[in-house]
C-alpha cells in the first residue's frame, strides 16, 4: 500500500485512538502499528484531549472562533443526531481539532476510527470537507452490543460512520471482510492494510517461537480482554462449553485484562489468572498446547491470530468467525466442539 509521505515532520498529523496508558489489547496493538507507520512517514502522532471538565471549559473560553466553527459543523451533521453527551463531546473535541488545524501547518490527515471520540472527530472532519485517510479498527455498526453513547440511536450512528468513509480520500481496513463491507457502502477508495506487530511485540513473538522448540507443552490457553464486547461474549460462551464438555481431564488457562471476574464461577479444569505480566504471558504462550478462541462474527480482525502465526502456536477456533478462515492462516484449525 502506498500512502503519501511528507518531508516536514510538522506538515501532517496522525490522530491515534490509543490513550497514553491503554492496556495492550488488540485495538492498542493496531494503534501502535499505525503510529509507527505514521512516524516512519514523517507524520506527527497526536492524541486527543482527555475531556476533563476544567480543561474542556478552558479550551472553549480560549477559542471562540473554533467554538463558532464547531457549532456550524455540528449543525451541518445534524444536531438532532447527537445525544447530550455527544453534543458536549463534539464541542470539546471539535474545538481541539479546529485549533490543531488552524494553528499548525497541515495537509492530509490520518485518523484512526473507533467507537467514541475518534468517531466524533471523523464526523467533524467529514463535515469540514478536510482531506483525510481513515483507519477504522472495526466497522463499528457491525460490532455486537456496541454502545454509541454520543449518538441518539443505531441509525444515526450508522449514518455518521458511513459519511466518514464516503468523504475519506482513502479508507484502510484491518481485514478483507471490513474492506468488502465499506466498499458496499459506496466508499470510493478502500484497501486492506493487514495488522503487523511493531518491533517490540515482534521480538517477543520470535522469542516465544524459539522457546516453544524446547518446551514441553501442556494445557490449552485462552487469551482475552473483557473490555471488548465480542471478546467477552466469546469468553463467556467458552466457559460454558468447557463446563458442559466431556474433556474434564484437559486443563484450560484463561488470562487477560479483566478476566479475573470469571474466577468465582469457573469450572474446575479452568484456571483463571486475570491480567499477568509480560514474562508470565510469554511463558504461558511458550508452553501451551494451543490457543483456544471463540469469537462471534463481527468486523475487524483478531490480532492474536496473526501473532500466533508468527510464534507458531496452534489455534483452535470454535465457531464461524469468517476472518479466521483466511488462507494465510496456517496454524488455525476451526472446530465445532471441545469433545
Amino acid at each position: 500500500m502506498v500512502l503519501k509521505q511528507h518531508k516536514s515532520f510538522h506538515s501532517a498529523y496522525h490522530i491515534t485512538a490509543a490513550d497514553a496508558v491503554s492496556p495492550l489489547h488488540g485495538g492498542t496493538r493496531r494503534s501502535l502499528q499505525l503510529c509507527a507507520m505514521a512516524e516512519s512517514q514523517n507524520r506527527r502522532v497526536v492524541r486527543t484531549i482527555s475531556g476533563r471538565r476544567v480543561n474542556s471549559i478552558l479550551s472553549l473560553i480560549r477559542s471562540p472562533r473554533s467554538v463558532c466553527k464547531t457549532f456550524r459543523l455540528i449543525s451541518k451533521l445534524g444536531m438532532s443526531r447527537f445525544s447530550a453527551k455527544g453534543i458536549y463531546a463534539a464541542f470539546i473535541h471539535g474545538v481541539w481539532l479546529c485549533d490543531l488545524l488552524r494553528t499548525s501547518k497541515h495537509d492530509e490527515l490520518w485518523i484512526e476510527i473507533s467507537a467514541g471520540k475518534c468517531l466524533i472527530l471523523g464526523a467533524l472532519l467529514s463535515a469540514m470537507d478536510a482531506k483525510y485517510v481513515a483507519f477504522p479498527h472495526n466497522v463499528e455498526f457491525l460490532v455486537p452490543s456496541q454502545n454509541q453513547v454520543f449518538l441518539r440511536n443505531v441509525a444515526d450512528a450508522f449514518g455518521i460512520e458511513r459519511q466518514i468513509y464516503l468523504k475519506a480520500a482513502k479508507v484502510c481496513t484491518i481485514s478483507a471482510f471490513d474492506c468488502a463491507v465499506i466498499r458496499s457502502l459506496g466508499a470510493p477508495d478502500v484497501e486492506v492494510l493487514h495488522y503487523q506487530p511493531v518491533d517490540a511485540i515482534l521480538c517477543n513473538l520470535l522469542e516465544i517461537k524459539r522457546r516453544r522448540a524446547k518446551t514441553t507443552k501442556k494445557g490449552i490457553l485462552i487469551i482475552g480482554t473483557v473490555g471488548n464486547s465480542p471478546t467477552r461474549k466469546g469468553i463467556e460462551c467458552l466457559i460454558e462449553q468447557i463446563r458442559a464438555s466431556q474433556c474434564i481431564a484437559k486443563q484450560f488457562t484463561l488470562v487477560g485484562f479483566g478476566t479475573e471476574m470469571f474466577q468465582k464461577n469457573a469450572p474446575e479444569n479452568l484456571e483463571v489468572l486475570g491480567a499477568v505480566p509480560d514474562e508470565a504471558m510469554c511463558s504461558l504462550m511458550a508452553t501451551c498446547e494451543a490457543l483456544l478462541i471463540r469469537h462471534p462474527q463481527s468486523s475487524g480482525m483478531m490480532t492474536r491470530l496473526i501473532e500466533a502465526e508468527i510464534a507458531e502456536i496452534p489455534v483452535l477456533f470454535l465457531g464461524d468467525y469468517l476472518q479466521a478462515s483466511e488462507k494465510r492462516f496456517k496454524m488455525v484449525s476451526q472446530i465445532q466442539s471441545l469433545d
